[in-house]
């Protein structure tokens, strides 16, 4: 090895230092896809939502099965919960479906270009009008889906990062290594 060699080693290891040292900027045009992905993941994220939407549905099934249709208009206790059990789950996914289109259409333009930047400190959100700084002790947990990241400061409330607005799949690998090493077992990363 030269010293020349030796030189370009040195500065490459220090470019590489100072990468890793610069926050993570993601630059986010949110689109009304990416509300409906974060929104249906949320409102299946819990097994005992998934369980009712499984079970409804085979209850219903059953009960319109064992149901005697002449009999039905005249006791309209089972029919309304065959009505209920089968309508529910359609329902439930409308009403996620329609609740996220009508929040996303009340957004303003300025709210939906998004610039997100990441550092061991904390992150910075920025649009056209405002600014927050977050420190990661003010994230109760950070969960990746297949779509977005999602960095919670409340129980119910959370930013979402798609994965798609990051420039390539290095950016990914630095959000997952930071949020692991900021948030420790609060962060949910493959």
């Amino acid at each position: 090895m030269q010293a020349g060699d030796s030189y370009i080693s040195f500065q490459a290891l220090i470019s590489k230092m100072t990468e890793t040292n610069e926050p993570l900027i993601v630059d986010v045009d949110l689109k009304e896809s990416d509300l409906q992905w974060a929104s249906f993941w949320f409102g299946l994220r819990s097994w005992s939502n998934r369980l009712m939407l499984a079970v409804m549905p085979i209850a219903g099934l059953l009960l319109l099965w064992k149901a005697d249709f002449s009999d039905l208009l005249q006791r309209p206790l089972p029919a309304i919960g065959i009505l209920i059990f089968l309508g529910f789950p359609p329902f439930y996914f409308a009403m996620l479906w329609y609740r996220t289109k009508r929040g996303f259409s009340g957004l303003q333009d300025f709210q939906r270009k998004i610039q997100y930047s990441f550092t061991p400190d904390g992150y910075t959100v920025r649009d056209i009008k405002s600014t927050a700084n977050l420190d990661w002790a003010t994230i109760i947990s950070a969960v990746e889906s297949k779509h977005s990241f999602h960095l919670f400061f409340h129980k119910s409330f959370f930013h979402t990062i798609p994965k798609r607005c990051f420039k390539d799949s290095d950016d990914l690998a630095r959000m997952r290594d930071l949020l692991k090493r900021s948030l420790g077992a609060k962060a949910i990363v493959s």
